[in-house]
């Protein structure tokens, strides 16, 4: 597959699944059709991992792998997840976005019941929102510089926001521990 077959087509799967989650969102596509179709696009970009290994920004460009890196952190599939999240850890700096490593680290984590390291992974329980257990919270500020994160109260502020924003426009569900949830953030491109 040439470089500019897997750049459309992973921008492709991108703006699928932000539709998507957008739909999800205001009820109009259910939860079980959503893990189908992240079922789906996984499956693509398995062959496309299989084929050339993890995208890279170099090659790429960077939506493009941003692409790929949410299609791995919206899978439910957790075997999936831990090969991927070995595949980026391989990159040197420029080949990948720091922080995608960092948020599937803390998606898995927190799907194996354990504390997320870098505080990307939280809940909204009633309009609130609630982070999952941070293991050492007192350096967590400093880990997330290091991958490029803003400051765990900012992120907080500003994840409040976005879901004080979309409180009316979401259909609610259950997060990968079984914990309710009323509402996705939503920034430019969905973590």
């Amino acid at each position: 597959m040439k470089t500019s077959e897997i750049k459309k087509t992973l921008e492709k799967l991108l703006a699928e699944d932000q539709k998507d989650i957008s739909d999800f969102k205001v009820g109009v596509l259910s939860s079980e059709d959503l893990v189908s179709r992240n079922k789906k696009r996984q499956q693509t970009l398995e062959r496309i991992v299989c084929e050339v290994g993890w995208p890279k920004q170099k090659e790429l460009e960077k939506d493009a792998c941003t692409a790929a890196f949410l299609i791995v952190q919206h899978s439910d599939d957790l075997q999936f997840q831990k090969k991927c999240l070995k595949r980026m850890r391989k990159l040197s700096e420029g080949e990948i976005d720091k922080k995608h490593p960092a948020y599937l680290e803390d998606r898995i984590l927190v799907s194996e019941g354990k504390n997320q390291k870098y505080g990307t992974q939280f809940c909204s329980e009633i309009g609130k929102i609630k982070l999952y257990p941070i293991d050492d919270q007192r350096n967590v500020d400093e880990r997330r510089e290091k991958v490029g994160l803003e400051p765990l109260d900012l992120y907080v502020k500003k994840i409040a926001t976005s879901q004080t924003h979309n409180a009316s426009h979401t259909n609610g569900g259950v997060d990968n521990r079984g914990t309710k949830w009323g509402k996705i953030p939503s920034p430019k491109v969905q973590p």
